[in-house]
């Protein structure tokens, strides 16, 4: 008799749209390998699914942890949670039934995410989401599917950039920044893990004024982010909490300029506080003795006035 896996189990995987009947059906020989004589429970088909090639294996352990549910954000399946180490997450997803390919961010928790889709209505100058939802006191927002990379995970992946390629990215991103200053508005959150490098070559920004809007104050009182979150924060906002403001952003800018050159952080330390110590000194090594190929202009700018205002 072939195996039969558990009813509420193909509810669950049938509702999220993981797998249809034909597909369960795939999976039996995988789940009659893996269990033999053993009774066929949940963890055996999510397992055989994943052996199939049916679901992720990210997909896999939501499932193995009970959190099958929250995969699924609006129409949106979570498929990968990508490395992320700033100001929320970012999941590569499908959408329900067509399989189109979508980005999906999730903020970190909130005290009070009553109005946390405000910032949407005061940041005209970024792409809208195509849904925004609050669950669970996070912010989840849907966009179509990049072109490209998260910037941080590029670094992860392939090492620092050439400064030829650094120089034309740092210089457009500094245009669409004097424009957005120019119409009164801030960005708040300049950093690897908020921009998309596009198989184009150009960074993408989609999460402008949010950060600055959820989570206006910075500074050693709040120190629960992870510790690559505070790389690009203006001293002045962790000593003195003041909100974002132009002038910090062009001290953000200059941090990831000094990122991108020398393929590591601006600041070390293995904790939040010690991060937020290290960018509240605001201070970083000369360029010309980590990287061989640094343009003479860069090098005489100097490590101070690259980084900052």
């Amino acid at each position: 008799m072939p195996p039969v896996p558990p009813a509420e189990f193909v509810n669950l995987v049938q509702r999220l749209g993981l797998a249809a009947p034909e597909h369960l059906a795939q999976a039996a020989r995988y789940a009659h390998r893996l269990s033999r004589n053993l009774p066929q429970l949940e963890g055996v088909w999510i397992d055989a699914l994943l052996q199939a090639g049916r679901i992720t294996a990210f997909q896999a352990e939501e499932l193995h942890a009970g959190r099958g549910e929250p995969l699924l954000v609006g129409e949106a399946l979570l498929r990968e949670e990508l490395a992320s180490e700033g100001f929320g997450s970012w999941f590569r997803a499908v959408r329900r039934g067509s399989g189109e390919s979508l980005r999906v961010w999730r903020s970190p928790p909130l005290a009070d995410a009553r109005d946390a889709t405000a910032w949407l209505a005061e940041a005209p100058e970024f792409p809208r989401p195509l849904e925004a939802q609050v669950r669970d006191d996070r912010l989840w927002l849907i966009y179509p599917a990049a072109s490209g990379k998260l910037l941080g995970e590029v670094l992860w992946r392939n090492g620092r950039l050439a400064p030829r390629e650094v120089l034309p990215l740092i210089a457009a991103l500094a245009a669409s920044l004097a424009k957005l200053h120019e119409s009164g508005g801030v960005h708040g959150d300049i950093s690897v893990w908020s921009l998309w490098l596009t198989e184009e070559g150009k960074l993408e920004s989609l999460l402008g004024n949010c950060r600055a809007r959820l989570r206006p104050r910075e500074g050693y009182a709040n120190a629960d982010l992870p510790p690559a979150a505070y790389d690009t924060l203006a001293p002045e906002r962790i000593l003195d909490g003041l909100p974002a403001s132009p002038a910090a952003d062009w001290y953000a800018l200059g941090c990831l300029a000094w990122q991108l050159l020398a393929g590591r952080p601006p600041h070390t330390g293995g904790d939040a506080v010690a991060r937020l110590r290290a960018a509240h000194a605001g201070r970083l090594p000369p360029l010309e003795e980590l990287i061989f190929d640094l343009p003479p202009l860069l090098a005489e700018a100097g490590d101070e006035d690259l980084a900052h205002r």
